[in-house]
């Protein structure tokens, strides 16, 4: 069964980015991602610091907790210019990614959940708050040819 307070962070999380972002499902990192213009950084970024308020980039990292490490991992690490922020630091949290495209005009965040222990349901909860089941589709090809990683 889904925590409510792992619910509720979720919940709050996507409505804050309600006429912000859009999401899609990436299933290749169970995350939900968006792709914005840097203009609207400002935005995505006093967001973030209200529900994922602590960060980290890749020169700091190393220094973050060990379920911060294993969720950046999950990711495939950290590059020069990205950053990683998480809503806590034990389960359940949420995390994200913040990888600037080549470009120098995009970013994609993605935003995964690190359920509790043993809570089966929490991933599938979590997508459905971010996006509901019918508007889910894959993300783009052009996402992952143009970023960073």
């Amino acid at each position: 069964m889904t925590s409510p307070t792992f619910e509720t962070l979720a919940k709050t999380t996507a409505a804050a980015f309600a006429g912000v972002l859009a999401w899609k499902w990436d299933g290749r990192f169970q995350a939900v991602v968006a792709q914005f213009d840097l203009s609207a950084q400002e935005k995505v970024r006093a967001v973030l610091g209200r529900h994922l308020g602590q960060s980290w980039d890749a020169q700091t990292v190393s220094t973050a907790p060990a379920p911060i490490k294993q969720a950046c991992a999950a990711m495939g690490g950290l590059q020069n210019g990205q950053l990683a922020f998480a809503s806590g630091t034990e389960a359940p949290f949420l995390y994200g990614a913040w990888w600037p495209w080549d470009n120098g005009r995009t970013v994609s965040l993605r935003l995964a959940a690190r359920p509790a222990a043993g809570d089966d349901e929490a991933p599938s909860a979590f997508k459905e708050c971010f996006v509901p089941p019918s508007a889910v589709e894959p993300v783009a090809a052009r996402d992952q040819g143009n970023a960073k990683r």
